[in-house]
């Protein structure tokens, strides 16, 4: 978007058709960005992923549904006031879905976790000294 350039010194009836101009440009830039985070609703493994988070949307809307590229383009019918494939793919190649845990996976893998502390002041150094831990902070082993 190019604005008007508005020279310093001229009589309002010169200025104020540039100032409307650019007001206009810069209001319907606003317009875009808004539209544009508001109707994408972002990327999800299923539709029943979709539907949970968003059971319902505003015309326009959009969602990439599956585990990799190229992603099912899901539309917003505001008819039947659910959410439909719309037989199109798209979104962003490098994001994969099929590797990333839930919520509700970290949480049972954290359950499963009991930490135990360091047994020794031995054991503490050679952790620091290998550099996988930094001198100074709380660590703990994990055993699963």
């Amino acid at each position: 978007m190019e604005l008007n350039t508005i020279q310093s010194q001229g009589t309002w009836n010169e200025v104020a058709g540039q100032l409307n101009s650019n007001f206009d440009k810069i209001g319907l830039g606003i317009k875009s960005l808004k539209d544009a985070t508001i109707s994408n609703k972002g990327y999800y493994l299923n539709v029943e992923a979709l539907e949970s988070t968003h059971p319902t949307a505003t015309a326009g809307s959009r969602a990439y549904v599956g585990s990799s590229y190229p992603y099912a383009i899901y539309l917003w019918d505001t008819e039947t006031r659910s959410w439909v494939d719309s037989g199109e793919t798209g979104g962003e190649e490098q994001l994969e879905l099929n590797n990333i845990y839930t919520k509700e996976e970290v949480d049972n893998k954290l359950k499963l976790l009991t930490p135990q502390l360091l047994e020794s002041e031995d054991e503490h150094q050679e952790l620091v000294e290998s550099g996988n831990i930094v001198e100074g902070q709380i660590y703990y082993t994990v055993e699963e």
